[in-house]
C-alpha cells in the first residue's frame, strides 16, 4: 500500500476524486472496468438511470468476487492436503 493519495477518475463521463492509499494503477484499472461494464449494460439493457445500472454493475462485481474466493478457498483446501499428502508420503 502507498500513502493516501487524491486520483481523479471518470465513470460514465462523470469525474471523481477519489482518496485511496492503493497502488494508483489498480484503482485506475478498477475504475475502467466498472465504467466499461456500465456502458456495456446500457448499450445493451434497457437501463437508463444510472443508480441502477450501478446498481446492477456492483452486484456484478459481487458475485464474480464471491465465486473468486469460493474458488480460491477450494484451492487452498486443495493444497493443504496434498501437502498433508506429500508430509505423510516423504515420512
Amino acid at each position: 500500500m502507498e500513502k493516501a493519495n487524491n486520483l481523479k477518475i471518470s465513470i460514465l463521463g462523470k469525474p471523481y476524486l477519489v482518496t485511496t492509499d492503493e497502488v494508483q494503477e489498480y484503482v485506475l484499472e478498477a475504475s475502467e472496468l466498472v465504467d466499461n461494464m456500465m456502458r456495456e449494460k446500457i448499450k445493451n439493457f434497457p437501463i437508463t438511470n444510472e443508480t441502477k445500472v450501478a446498481v446492477v454493475t456492483a452486484l456484478e462485481l459481487a458475485t464474480d468476487l464471491g465465486k473468486f474466493k469460493r474458488s480460491s478457498n477450494s484451492f487452498e483446501d486443495r493444497v493443504f492436503k496434498l501437502n498433508e499428502l506429500l508430509e505423510f508420503a516423504l515420512k
